[in-house]
């Protein structure tokens, strides 16, 4: 998968601080593991629209680039139901390749509890402008128990997916259900962070925790595989605001089979609730969080 002809709207963002890390430390960045889905933290906006996504069921919902909630960055895509059904969001047509493997991820947020389905679609296309339809999926990406807490919670693809001969283009959807019966109106699911990865994402996280000390707060975390991985860091949530607490990135170790790592938050606030998130850094620029985990007051 390539991202060259990817329409103009789209975009493909690449991160020159963490191209230079990856430069300085020795490793060499990854031509073919690069988040190709367009506009995937909805930063650009199109007359109140994420660039690049267009309402995927006419007549049905509003989707729209919300700068009130965002997972990661300045905004999110939010889809609202109406009377006439959940709206759904389609991306740009994005250009694929036969025989190279695709991984997806994504972040949602709700607070219904009616939602009872939350899913990341794609159809592939002969045509590299996405004209002819071939085969919807080769699976979906998605979650039949969707967490209504008003927390971001990610959903990631545990296996490579690979696309099929004869397929030049694709599709991504990103749209929720009310099943058995309809959503009310004014249900609301807001999306962020979506990747669409032509390799394997640069790592996944066994286990990871925050434990509160005379010392402070200690961070443990466990990777499960790692591929072209730079580093951590680790941020401390106290209210709205997320704050670095690692003054140097922490480097991967690139273990095969995973690697344990901890950090311990000296200045951690004591006698309050905090929450932790940790952020995984790619040699070829792409950044991913994961949590958050909590830790008392007490």
């Amino acid at each position: 998968m390539r991202a060259r002809g990817v329409p103009s709207r789209s975009c493909l963002f690449i991160s020159v601080a963490a191209l230079s890390a990856a430069l300085v430390l020795g490793v060499a960045p990854s031509a073919q593991a690069g988040n190709v889905a367009p506009n995937p933290s909805f930063e650009l906006d199109c007359s109140g629209v994420p660039c690049s996504w267009t309402t995927n069921v006419s007549g049905a919902g509003t989707i729209t680039r919300d700068t009130t909630v965002a997972h990661s960055s300045v905004a999110s895509l939010k889809e609202t139901a109406d009377a006439n059904g959940t709206p759904g969001a389609a991306s740009d047509c994005i250009p694929t390749s036969a025989g190279t493997n695709v991984t997806r991820s994504f972040w949602y947020r709700t607070t219904s509890a009616f939602v009872t389905r939350v899913t990341f679609n794609l159809k592939f296309y002969a045509s590299s402008n996405c004209s002819d339809l071939t085969s919807v999926g080769p699976s979906n990406l998605l979650t039949l128990s969707p967490i209504a807490d008003g927390e971001w919670h990610q959903l990631m693809d545990s296996s490579l997916l690979e696309v099929f001969p004869g397929n030049n283009g694709a599709l991504a959807t990103l749209f929720f259900q009310c099943i058995p019966s309809t959503c009310p109106t004014g249900t609301v699911v807001n999306f962020d962070d979506v990747i669409m990865g032509s390799g394997p994402l640069a790592v996944t996280i066994a286990s990871f925790t925050a434990v509160r000390s005379h010392k402070g707060v200690l961070v443990r975390w466990r990777t499960g595989t790692e591929a072209n991985e730079l580093g951590f860091n680790v941020y401390r949530q106290q209210g709205a605001r997320r704050v670095r607490v690692n003054r140097r990135l922490l480097p991967a170790l690139g273990g095969l089979q995973g690697s344990s790592y901890s950090y311990r938050d000296r200045r951690a606030p004591k006698h309050r609730a905090l929450r932790y998130w940790l952020q995984d850094v790619a040699v070829h620029g792409t950044r991913a969080w994961h949590g958050p985990v909590r830790v008392s007051g007490a």
